[in-house]
């Protein structure tokens, strides 16, 4: 057995006799051998249950606007976009950024914004840095994001209409697919509108904002359809 195996065993055993959690382990939420398969940095995205696949969508979207992270856009990214891709990107006049990319400026305002919002129990005062901190929010704190919350703040910032526009779909589409009752006519039309909200937004955000999260938003109505409201099966 490799020392890679007796680390995974060694937790796996810990964790099954209640001594750690699977957060404390690292697995909160992640495949187990995701962080061993560093060949493979997309499978690190991908997780596979209606909590976090919504929560890891606003994560990943936030950081896109706010050009952090991995999802930062360098003079590389444009150029290969640009001369691979064959995409002509589009700037903001006012930030002199890609139309997606939020400015300091209105991040600080909805910093002030958020710090004068009494927070629902439960979420953490996190939630007011989702623009400053975006990594010390929790799941549940992203889900509290995606809400009319999450749309009143992107309308308040700088981003061009043309971008915001989708993004603020997207996030009122995921909070209606949180509905403790949904008909089957209301599926078919959550069905369609989704693949309407990313196709605008694979056209107006960078190509790897593309992920398998958001190709699964395809298939979240089939997956309510088949097995109930998406908060019977929260983590």
């Amino acid at each position: 057995m490799t020392p890679t195996c007796r680390i995974i065993l060694k937790r796996i055993t810990a964790m099954d006799q209640g001594k750690i959690s699977a957060k404390q382990a690292g697995y909160h939420g992640t495949p187990v051998l995701t962080d061993r398969l560093s060949y493979l940095p997309i499978s690190r995205a991908f997780v596979n249950d209606p909590m976090h696949l919504t929560s890891n969508t606003a994560k990943s979207l936030i950081y896109t606007i706010l050009d952090k992270g991995n999802k930062k856009f360098t003079k590389k990214h444009l150029a290969y976009e640009q001369n691979n891709l064959k995409r002509k990107i589009l700037m903001n006049p006012k930030t002199k950024k890609p139309i997606w990319v939020i400015g300091k400026e209105s991040v600080s305002e909805l910093t002030d914004l958020l710090e004068t919002l009494q927070l629902p129990t439960g979420v953490s005062p996190a939630l007011r840095k989702v623009f400053e901190a975006p990594h010390k929010l929790t799941s549940y704190d992203w889900l509290c994001f995606v809400s009319p919350l999450g749309v009143a703040l992107l309308e308040r910032s700088d981003l061009v209409v043309r971008a915001k526009r989708p993004m603020q779909r997207l996030l009122m589409w995921l909070f209606y697919a949180r509905s403790k009752t949904l008909t089957l006519s209301q599926l078919s039309s959550l069905s369609v509108s989704i693949a309407r909200i990313l196709t605008e937004l694979e056209i107006l955000l960078p190509a790897r904002w593309c992920s398998i999260n958001t190709h699964l938003l395809l298939h979240l109505p089939e997956n309510i359809r088949d097995a109930g409201p998406l908060p019977t099966c929260w983590m």
